[in-house]
């Protein structure tokens, strides 16, 4: 048998990589829902569908192996997770999946998004390690009754993922580890930039990920309040979400409208000052 720290190294590390067992897959009705996954003394997995009543959800562990923590927000498009490692190793993983459908699109037109990434991590030394990695997933799913389905991790837990016939059409991600940048504290506050291609009447499934690593004496990886994704361009266009949540849901304003909205504002201003 590995060591217990080994063998919770490997399973972070395998689930890192998305390797799943070869166990039959489920397909799961939801076209929404928030997917948490703990790794420590014992592991599970828990999966919420969400609605616009349903939308937020947190959770914390604590055990003998480390003090484990993440969030997810499908109003705000914000995930997050954070593990501090007790001498020995823990991991935890959430995600965001929801559907998106568009409207006010004549012609296939791109969409422009961020996601935006605050967080540390800290080893200090070599007998430690930690990383993070978030990233956005987007996959055009037209014509799916179902785009979700989950496996069986090695029997440990059970994974979410997008079925094969999903189409990836857009990723955008991030992943630093202290095995990369060496022993110390590292600080992050970085904007990624993504797009994607959309046409009006198309069905796309998006999939939001934070996941943290730690292990070790002293060992940290904190970015809980993290990951935050936002439409930058949606090209005059309006969206729906599956859930009704997903950014509230909300158009980006076009740079003319804001325009005209500052107009409005400057003469309503200029009318109340003359008026008085």
């Amino acid at each position: 048998m590995l060591p217990k720290n080994t063998l919770a190294m490997t399973i972070g590390l395998l689930a890192l990589s998305g390797f799943n067992s070869l166990a039959q897959a489920e397909v799961i009705t939801q076209r929404s829902a928030i997917e948490t996954i703990i790794l420590a003394d014992t592991s599970g997995s828990n999966l919420l569908e969400t609605n616009s009543a349903n939308s937020e959800y947190t959770q914390n562990y604590e055990d003998a192996a480390a003090t484990l923590a993440l969030r997810a927000d499908t109003s705000a498009g914000v995930v997050g997770a954070s593990s501090y490692s007790k001498g020995d190793s823990g991991q935890a993983l959430v995600t965001i999946f929801d559907t998106i459908e568009f409207s006010g699109l004549l012609t296939p037109t791109t969409i422009s998004y961020n996601l935006g990434v605050d967080g540390s991590f800290y080893t200090d030394s070599i007998f430690d390690s930690a990383y993070f990695q978030s990233y956005v997933r987007i996959y055009d799913i037209t014509g799916m009754q179902s785009w979700l389905e989950t496996e069986p991790f090695f029997d440990v837990f059970d994974d979410t993922g997008p079925v094969d016939s999903a189409n990836e059409i857009s990723y955008t991600g991030f992943y630093q580890s202290s095995q990369d940048a060496g022993d110390g504290l590292y600080s992050f506050d970085e904007v990624l930039n993504g797009s994607f291609t959309a046409e009006e009447g198309k069905t796309y499934g998006i999939a939001i990920v934070a996941n943290a690593f730690a292990s070790g004496e002293n060992a940290y990886t904190d970015f809980l309040n993290t990951s935050t994704f936002s439409f930058t361009d949606l090209g005059g266009a309006t969206f729906t979400s599956g859930s009704g949540a997903f950014l509230n849901p909300t158009s980006v304003p076009e740079p003319s409208g804001l325009a005209i909205l500052g107009l409005g504002l400057a003469a309503l201003g200029f009318r109340r000052i003359k008026q008085s």
